[in-house]
């Protein structure tokens, strides 16, 4: 049909849409927001889960031992990171991760939630691979908010169609199957008695109808 996300991921115009012009930017922002609570810190061991084309890493600034770069997909790591010793590329579905029980110092999960089929088994692997008092950073997109949906008819879609997608809405659909609302629900329930830190943006005093994403900072 020509709309798998598939297609578009591994021709490079996924990374030409959000990786370029003023959604590279956002996306700037928001790695530069998940990582600014751990400027100063040192982990023993840092998982990444759905790490894409390592886009983060790159805004990691805390100190690591052993940082897992995973994804279901290893050849975009292999191509975008050179592996520095210290970094170890792995496919693993972060609905059932292949590693041992509470071995993370801190796990990051940026855009993965709402595209995997079971996000409530995906969470409590994380909350299984993750060390008692482990740093865990989430982002959620505030998925069908108003602001969201008006803010992608506005840059993402035009873009989108700029660059040969036929139909970025169905793209879309087909590929952010879970919404905000079941979501932080699911996260919530999980990390139960956890302590939970979490932000919005742009409007932090607004409910997540009126913003982009929300993060999550959890211990």
């Amino acid at each position: 049909m020509g709309y798998e996300f598939d297609d578009i991921y591994l021709s490079g115009s996924y990374q030409q849409i959000m990786g370029t012009g003023n959604l590279a930017r956002q996306w700037a922002h928001i790695h530069r927001k998940m990582e600014k609570p751990f400027r100063t810190r040192n982990f023993e061991s840092i998982l990444e889960v759905g790490a894409g084309n390592a886009e983060h890493i790159k805004f990691v600034q805390s100190g690591w031992g052993t940082y897992y770069l995973t994804d279901l997909r290893v050849e975009p790591l292999a191509e975008a990171y050179q592996e520095d010793g210290s970094v170890v590329i792995e496919a693993q579905d972060v609905q059932a991760l292949t590693y041992a029980d509470g071995v993370f110092d801190r796990v990051i999960v940026t855009c993965v939630l709402a595209h995997v089929a079971d996000p409530f088994r995906a969470l409590e692997e994380i909350r299984r691979v993750a060390k008692p008092g482990a740093k865990i950073t989430i982002y959620l997109p505030c998925e069908p908010g108003i602001f969201l949906r008006l803010a992608r008819s506005v840059f993402t879609m035009p873009k989108n169609r700029k660059l040969g997608v036929k139909d970025p809405y169905l793209l879309h659909f087909r590929e952010h199957i879970h919404y905000y609302p079941a979501l932080n629900h699911y996260l919530n329930f999980v990390f139960s008695g956890a302590k939970i830190k979490t932000s919005y943006y742009p409007f932090k005093f607004l409910s997540w109808n009126f913003n982009l994403y929300k993060i999550y900072q959890i211990s």
